[in-house]
């Protein structure tokens, strides 16, 4: 209670206060929530860096050339072992090595293609929704807080206050 018996008021002057904390702590979280929402949003917009898809392009070059000569080996494998020069075991290692060499350039380069092609637009979406959903709790959250505070109506003199700091009124 901001006022006493005999105070003048004018109009818009608080009279009442209530405990706002509950209400400011929400709204702090909330207001943070929505900034770290928010952050998440602009970085799906941007897409991936510019560094990584460089980095994942050398991969694919690596990838390409393990197995580009995983695959040279097994060729002389088979040419050796058809002249007998070479086991079956040691065939069926050089195959199985070209065979992961080439499905390893195959996920270098799918991975490259989903960097290329940057965030779906269905997480950018649900994102948007999140960072939606936050800025409608902190207008909520912002009206609430607002409501802790009583003003008067208009320009009086207080005649009797019926109510004393601590009180519970309903």
């Amino acid at each position: 209670v901001l006022v006493d018996e005999g105070d003048e008021v004018l109009v818009g002057a608080p009279l009442l206060q209530l405990d706002a904390e509950r209400a400011a702590a929400a709204l702090a979280a909330t207001e943070a929530a929505l900034a770290s929402a928010s952050a998440q949003l602009d970085e799906l917009l941007a897409g991936p860096r510019r560094e990584l898809i460089d980095a994942q392009r050398a991969a694919v070059a690596a990838a390409t050339a393990r197995a580009a000569l995983a695959a040279a080996t097994a060729e002389r494998h088979e040419r050796a072992h058809a002249e007998d020069a070479v086991s079956l075991q040691a065939l069926d290692a050089a195959r199985r090595e070209a065979e992961t060499a080439a499905a390893g350039r195959r996920e270098a380069e799918a991975r490259l293609a989903e960097l290329e092609a940057g965030s779906r637009a269905e997480t950018i979406a649900a994102q948007r929704a999140v960072v939606n959903r936050l800025a409608a709790d902190r207008q909520r959250l912002q009206r609430d807080r607002s409501a802790c505070e009583l003003r008067a109506p208009f320009a009086a003199r207080v005649g009797r206050r019926s109510a004393a700091p601590g009180d519970v009124v309903t």
